[in-house]
C-alpha cells in the first residue's frame, strides 16, 4: 500500500485525457489505522462527469498482507445512502423478541470432560484400569466426562470388550490439523507485484493517457498488462472507466 496520509484526502487531480472534452474525472485518496497499528486502508476514489463515484478500498495487516480488496461504482448520488448500510454493520443486534412459548427443561448436565477431544494414552490406561477393576462403560463413561458410546468403541479397539453394535453410533475422527498445502495462502501486495509491478498503485494522468493511445492503437491486452505492469482485470476495468464502454480483448494466452 502507499504512503497515504491518515489526516485527509489528498489534492484532486484532473485526468487530462478528459481535458477539453467536455468531462472531468478527480482522484482522491485517504487512509486510516487501527489504534494499535496491526491494520491500514486506503480509499482511492474518482468522481466522474457522469454522476458516479468509482473507488478502491485496500487493507493491509502490519505484516502487509493484504486483507481486503474491494472496488466498485457507483451512482455518487447514493454514497449517503450505501455508507447508511455500511455503518449498520457496527450497530449491535436487535433484542430478541420476547419468549412466548414455555420454556423447555434444561438438559441433563454432563460432568466438564473430554467430550469430542482426542484420546490421550492416558485416557486409554484409565479406560484398561477402570475396566478391570469391573466397572462397566455407563461409570466410566461418566468419569472421563465421555459419551457411553465411544467408551464402548474404545474398549474394543483395545480388545477389552465386544464390537458395538450396528445400531451404536462410533464417534466422530478425532480433528486433525490439515496440512500446510491444504490451507489457503495469504499473499502480499509484494507478492502481487512480482508478476505485475504496479499491482494496487494509483493510475497517474500521464498513465491513464497513454492507456487510451496504446489501446487506439490497437495494443492488445498482453501488450498492455506487460508495458503498465497491471493485470488484466486492472487494464480492463480502467479502460472502461475512461471510455465509459465494456471492453473485449482476446484471453492474454
Amino acid at each position: 500500500m502507499s504512503d497515504t496520509e491518515d489526516a485527509g484526502p489528498r489534492p484532486a487531480a484532473t485526468t487530462p485525457a478528459e481535458a477539453g472534452t467536455g468531462q472531468w474525472r478527480t482522484t482522491h485518496a485517504i487512509g486510516i489505522q487501527a489504534p494499535d497499528g496491526s491494520r491500514r486502508y486506503e480509499l482511492t476514489y474518482e468522481h466522474t462527469a457522469s454522476g458516479r463515484t468509482q473507488f478502491t478500498l485496500m487493507g493491509c495487516d502490519a505484516q502487509g498482507v493484504v486483507i481486503a480488496d474491494l472496488q466498485a461504482d457507483v451512482p455518487r448520488d447514493d454514497l449517503p445512502l450505501i455508507a447508511r448500510l455500511l455503518s449498520g454493520f457496527t450497530d449491535p443486534p436487535p433484542a430478541p423478541p420476547p419468549a412466548t412459548a414455555p420454556a423447555l427443561p434444561a438438559p441433563r448436565a454432563q460432568p466438564a470432560g473430554h467430550t469430542g477431544q482426542p484420546w490421550t494414552e492416558r485416557d486409554r490406561d484409565t479406560v484398561r484400569t477402570l475396566h478391570t477393576e469391573g466397572i462397566d462403560a455407563a461409570e466410566i463413561a461418566r468419569r472421563l466426562g465421555r459419551t457411553g458410546n465411544s467408551i464402548r468403541w474404545k474398549l474394543w479397539e483395545l480388545g477389552l470388550g465386544p464390537r458395538p453394535g450396528a445400531d451404536t453410533a462410533r464417534p466422530r475422527p478425532e480433528p486433525s490439523t490439515p496440512p500446510a498445502a491444504a490451507r489457503p495462502r495469504a499473499y502480499t501486495v509484494e507478492d502481487l507485484r512480482k508478476n505485475h509491478p504496479n499491482s494496487h498503485r494509483r493510475w497517474t494522468p500521464q498513465e491513464d493517457t497513454r492507456l487510451l493511445e496504446r489501446a487506439g492503437q490497437g495494443a492488445d491486452l498482453t501488450q498492455l498488462m506487460e508495458e503498465f505492469g497491471r493485470n488484466e482485470g486492472a487494464i480492463t476495468a480502467r479502460l472502461e472507466r475512461l471510455t465509459g464502454a465494456p471492453q473485449a480483448f482476446e484471453p492474454p494466452f
